[in-house]
């Protein structure tokens, strides 16, 4: 169950990251500087999330991972909505930070709720988030092609906000330690 939401949520999650460009160019009238300046943000945000968690002790990762994919979903429906560039600046940080949260947890739930012996396996389809990135920006940017970059980012935001909603409602993912 724990990977198979992780999937949904690097479909619905991460393919902002590939629209960057052309949402940069097409929605704020960006050049390559600030094309980089809106990469550079949205790890400082990760940088921050990932301090964050590494403060935090066993209780409650489910919940926070949840929180953190809320946030990360909230912020970047208001980034697809945006045409100011230093709002959507703003809001990257805010998207990078929910994302380093997701992705810890996500991680660090995973290896604790699998036995020793089948770890290695496990962790190498888990891995496999990143070969799903790569096979869902397709539909996305179809979405973008033909409706553009705002409807694209925006409905995955959309999509994974509506995911956790109901991962909020299911007991046995909440309230993972």
């Amino acid at each position: 169950m724990l990977l198979g939401c992780n999937f949904l949520m690097v479909f619905f999650s991460l393919t902002y990251f590939m629209l960057l460009p052309g949402f940069a160019k097409d929605v704020l009238a960006a050049g390559p500087d600030r094309l980089g300046l809106l990469i550079s943000i949205s790890g400082i945000g990760s940088l921050l999330g990932s301090l964050y968690i590494a403060s935090f002790g066993n209780r409650r990762r489910a919940r926070i991972l949840l929180w953190g994919a809320g946030i990360m979903g909230i912020s970047l429906l208001l980034f697809a909505i945006s045409t100011h560039f230093w709002i959507s600046v703003a809001l990257l940080t805010v998207v990078g930070f929910g994302q380093a949260t997701r992705m810890s947890l996500s991680n660090v739930l995973i290896q604790s709720y699998v036995e020793d012996e089948f770890r290695g396996r496990v962790m190498s389809i888990y891995m496999l988030e990143m070969a799903l990135l790569s096979v869902s920006i397709y539909p996305i940017s179809l979405l973008a092609e033909f409706y553009g970059p705002q409807w694209a980012v925006g409905l995955s935001a959309l999509g994974l906000i509506i995911m956790v909603v109901i991962l909020f409602n299911v007991p046995r993912y909440r309230d993972l330690d």
